[in-house]
Formats: structure tokens, C-alpha cells, sequence
């Protein structure tokens, strides 16, 4: 494993990462599942993706220093392979400037994407139908 990166073994049924939060690290989950929920300090979260070995999270917090969009709960034991701010800053200054570029336009448009899926769902919850 790259020095940058620190293996962690994470208990079942706790948040890794909070929504409306500014993160400070990016997690690559190695062994187990997570589920990503919206709205989950409310009574009824939305599950928006259940992701396992493999998967990355908490990455575009780091990229844009906005805070995440979701929050993310081990469903199992997880084992993660975590990365630090301030590596993974190292890591996008090495990139080539095309691909940074690149980068920082799927984050905004992922963000976007997640702007509307939130004010959907806060039109369902609030007045128990869609638009």
C-alpha cells in the first residue's frame, strides 16, 4: 500500500461520513458495504447507492472543499484504505492541469446533479408529493 495511504477497520452501524460536513479525508473501501443516505439525521433517509470493495468516498469534498452532499453508514465491518487532505491535495497538484480541469467539471456537475435530487426530495418530505 502507498505510504499516503493508511489502512482502517471501521464497526458496523456508524457514520463515516456526515452530511452538511466539510471532509478531510477520502476513504477507498477494501473489504465490506457502505449505503449513502440523504437526509439521514431525518427521520426518513433517502438511500441513494450501497457501495463496497473497491469504491471511493468522500472525494469531492476534497476536491472542492464544499461540505458532502450525503452521509455515508457502514452497513458491515468495513475495511478502508484512507487518504488525508493534505495528501491527496499533493496528489491533484501532480496531476496534469488537463485532467484537474476535468475533474473539477464532473464535481460540479455531480454537485448540481445532487442540488436537484435534494430539493426533489425536501419537495416529497415537506409536502408529500413531486414535482
Amino acid at each position: 500500500m502507498p505510504s499516503v495511504l493508511k489502512k482502517q477497520i471501521l464497526p458496523a452501524n456508524e457514520y463515516i461520513l456526515n452530511e452538511g460536513v466539510v471532509g478531510d479525508t477520502v476513504y477507498l473501501i477494501l473489504k465490506g458495504q457502505v449505503e449513502v443516505r440523504l437526509g439521514a439525521s431525518t427521520d426518513s433517509p433517502k438511500v441513494l447507492a450501497k457501495l463496497s470493495e473497491g469504491d471511493v468516498i468522500g472525494e469531492m469534498s476534497l476536491f472542492d472543499d464544499r461540505p458532502h452532499m450525503a452521509s455515508v453508514m457502514a452497513l458491515t465491518e468495513i475495511t478502508v484504505a484512507v487518504i488525508s487532505k493534505e495528501d491527496f491535495k499533493q496528489l491533484v497538484k501532480s496531476m496534469d492541469s488537463v485532467m484537474r480541469g476535468i475533474f473539477q467539471i464532473l464535481i460540479r456537475r455531480l454537485r448540481l446533479v445532487g442540488d436537484k435530487e435534494i430539493i426533489k426530495s425536501m419537495r416529497t418530505d415537506v409536502a408529500g408529493w413531486e414535482k
